[in-house]
Parts: structure tokens; sequence; C-alpha cells
């Protein structure tokens, strides 16, 4: 219950021209699924999923889908859309749960930014241009600026280590260059750290003090935060692009 899982179908024969289907859920209120076949829970129970080839709506299969409720409660994840190809929710703050992450929401306007991050109830980022802004989590449209703290960098990612208390960011320099900086959150002021080994652009720091981050090549590396040693611990299969970040679940570890 509140999580995703995804049916997996194949059409045959393999020369069929026409290989779209259709997914329908039985009850709703015990699961929904999508037009990608990604099912979600909603309540505890059964019921299961018809999935229709388009070319021939005689030829069907049936997938039974059972729920159960984990004890895990949604979690709400907030973002800056930097990008959004369809522009509904481009530049604005956003935020959507893991377990639906599909259905994203604009809060309010944000600062053009690629990086930000959530420490002790406030929202710590910077613009591309440079500025360091804050923001409380409960009032995203109240952003206050402090000019020109990282002009020469462009800020990629940040995050909090809970251990230490410290903000750490990544951050590009003119030759693309990935270093790792310490974060003053009362002035904005960013202090070099050691450049990344690996160009990880993204991080994200667990209960335990450990930073990860993801490189171009999509591998998830650990990150040492007083060296920029990455040390590679697997590839996620992933492609990943400039301003994609990533964070960590408190709750689920």
């Amino acid at each position: 219950m509140n999580r995703t899982g995804v049916i997996e179908w194949t059409v045959l024969p393999e020369a069929a021209s026409v290989k779209d289907v259709t997914f329908t859920s039985n009850d709703p209120s015990i699961a929904t699924v999508n037009a990608n076949g990604v099912v979600f829970g909603v309540a505890e129970g059964e019921t299961y999923v018809v999935i229709t080839s388009v070319d021939d709506p005689s030829v069907f299969a049936v997938c039974e889908v059972t729920v159960i409720d984990t004890g895990l409660a949604a979690v709400n994840i907030y973002g800056i859309a930097a990008y959004d190809p369809s522009e509904t929710v481009q530049g604005s703050w956003i935020t959507f749960t893991d377990a639906n992450p599909g259905d994203v929401t604009a809060v309010a306007s944000a600062p053009d930014a690629y990086a930000a991050a959530y420490a002790y109830g406030t929202v710590y980022g910077y613009t591309t241009s440079g500025d360091f802004f804050y923001a409380p989590i409960n009032s995203l449209g109240s952003v206050t600026t402090i000019p020109g703290m990282a002009a020469d960098y462009t800020v990629i990612s940040m995050a909090i280590d809970y251990t230490s208390g410290i903000m750490y960011a990544l951050a590009a320099d003119a030759d693309s260059n990935i270093g790792l900086f310490a974060v003053d959150t009362a002035s904005g002021y960013m202090q070099y750290v050691a450049g990344l080994t690996s160009q990880c652009i993204n991080i994200a720091i667990d209960e335990r003090g450990t930073a990860y981050g993801m490189d171009f090549d999509g591998n998830l590396n650990t990150i040492d935060l007083t060296t920029g040693v990455c040390t590679t611990v697997a590839n996620t299969g992933m492609n990943v692009n400039y301003v994609q970040d990533m964070c960590y679940d408190f709750n689920t570890g």
C-alpha cells in the first residue's frame, strides 16, 4: 500500500506489427494502473489488472494484484523543476511522493536554480547565477536571497550531513571540474573541500554520514567528505543528466 509495482508483459509473435496494449484495473479502490502498466496500491485487498491488445481486443491477459499494508506512509519529496518539456511546472517548487512520483504538484514560483537542500525546517540553495537563497519549508514562496555567494561556480547538488551538521554542495567551475564544498548556511559562503575523483553530479548523505553520488556513466559512488575520493558501488543502469538530483530516505534507509 502506498507503493508502486510495474507489470511486465510481452506481445507475441515478435513479428506482430502492433504491440500496443491497454491496462485496466478491476477495482481502482484497491489498486490503480496507468498507461505504462505501473500499479499503485491504494488499500489492502485483492484485485486484478486486465492487459488488452489494442490491435485485437479479444486477446487479453489477467494479472492478479494483492495489496498489503507495509506500514510505510508515502514520503513527500520537494524540489525545483529546472526543466519541464511540457513547461507545466518549470520554474516552480514542486512536490510529489515516493509512492507516486508521476503526480507532480507545483507549490510556488522558485528561484532559477539547479540545487537546493532541506535542513532543520529550511531549504537552502544557489541560483544559476550564484546567489544564495533560503526559504522555510512551510512557505517556499518566501525566499531570502544573498547575492553573489557562488558567482564563480554552478552549484549542481546539495545535501546536509546530520552527523556533523554541515551542509555540502557540489559545484562546477568554468572548465566543468566538479568540486566538493562546505556551505555556511548563515551567509551562503562556500568553503572548498576537495575536487571529486569522479564526475558525480549529485549528492545524498545517509544517517551515518556516508555520502553518495551518481556519475555521468550511471555509477553509484560513495564520496569521501574529506578528500573527495569517489568509490564505485555499482552501476545503476540509469542515464544521468546534468540537473537531476537525488535524496536519501531517512524513513526507510
